[in-house]
């Protein structure tokens, strides 16, 4: 079985069973799913359903912020002339971090990224 639900006092959690990708060996990861065993039930399925279908990501902390500048000092700075990325850095400090810097790149949506700021 790829998952699990785990009652814990009066709080429910999910337990994934998934690989590691650097070693392949099996991994469990544990997440938080609250107190109503409906809903974790349903969250569940969910990732399951995700799992199955290889469209899982694993939630990390990573912030959008982290990944752009890191994307800028590691690929841009390395591959892109000055001035393309000096105009990459203006536009993603400008534009970019503004709006979504402090989201997690794991809960970041299409929602979140076409809607205009108010």
């Amino acid at each position: 079985m790829k998952g699990s639900l785990v009652k814990r006092g009066n709080a429910y959690s999910i337990v994934l069973n998934v690989r590691d990708p650097e070693t392949g060996k099996r991994k469990q990861q544990w997440i938080a799913a609250g107190t109503n065993g409906k809903k974790a039930q349903l969250q569940l399925n969910d990732l399951l359903y995700q799992l199955e279908h290889g469209t899982y990501v694993p939630p990390n902390k990573l912030t959008v912020r982290n990944h752009v500048e890191t994307w800028l000092k590691d690929y841009v700075a390395a591959n892109l002339s000055p001035r393309t990325s000096e105009l990459y850095g203006y536009i993603c400090n400008r534009h970019i971090l503004p709006r979504l810097g402090n989201y997690r790149l794991s809960d970041l949506n299409a929602v979140m990224i076409l809607t205009r700021p108010q």
